[in-house]
This record gives C-alpha cells, structure tokens and sequence, in this order.
C-alpha cells in the first residue's frame, strides 16, 4: 500500500475517533449542566426553608433546620464537584477539537494532494507517449 494511502487511513481513523470522544464529551457537559441546574434549584429551595425556619423559635423545627443546613453542605459540595468537572471537561472539549481540526485540514490536505496526484498520473504525457512506442515495436 501506497505510504499515503496508509497516512489517509490513519488520519480517517483518529478523526473518527476524535469524533466519538467529542460526542462523548458534549454529552457529559449536558449532563454535569442539568445536574448543576437541578442543585442550584435545591440549594435555593433549602436556603428558603433555612431562612424560614431561622424565623420560627419552634423546638421541633431546630431538628429541621439542622438537617436542612447539613443537606445544603451536601449540595454545595456537589455544586462545587459538578463545576469542576464541567471545567475540566470545556477544556477536554475545546483541545479535542483543536486537534481534530488540526488532524482534519491535515487529511484534506493528504486527499487532495493523492487526487492531484491521481490526475497529474492519468494526464502524463510522457506515459502515452512510451505507450506508443511499445505499440509501435
């Protein structure tokens, strides 16, 4: 096989490859959004009912609060993983498309090059012309 044929294909196969971790990628951005839209709607939700159970002087409702406050602990932590992890994966995101638009112009390149090449051979002059003379003797 031609070494640039070989190149092409290799280039064809990392670029698929490419292509399915950036599916992946996007897919766990989504869901690290949704799951950072669900917990900052709950750390709302749990940060009203703290401030309303501040207001009341209830005994049985300091039960309550306190379990309330250690549930928001729990969701900031969780806010927090999300948002780290939804950095690391933009910047995962925006390298792997760096790089497969690199490896992309670079296959474009290799295939029109190998086209060229294919018309420049099936245009040669100097190939009919030793034609010719092997037809003639």
């Amino acid at each position: 096989m031609i070494p640039e044929r070989a190149k092409l294909r290799s280039l064809k196969n990392h670029l698929i490859g490419l292509e399915m971790t950036l599916d992946i990628i996007e897919r766990d951005l989504l869901i690290a959004h949704q799951n950072l839209d669900y917990l900052t709607k709950v750390e709302q939700d749990l940060i009203i009912n703290i401030t309303f159970l501040k207001k009341e002087k209830i005994v049985s409702i300091a039960s309550e609060y306190k379990k309330a406050k250690e549930e928001l602990i729990i969701v900031r932590k969780n806010i927090q993983h999300y948002q780290n992890t939804r950095v690391k994966l933009e910047r995962e995101n925006e390298g792997r498309r760096r790089a497969y638009q690199k490896y992309y112009q670079e296959y474009k390149d290799l295939e029109r090059f190998l086209e060229n090449r294919k018309v420049i051979l099936l245009f040669d002059p100097s190939r009919k012309k030793k034609k010719e003379d092997n037809d003639e003797g």
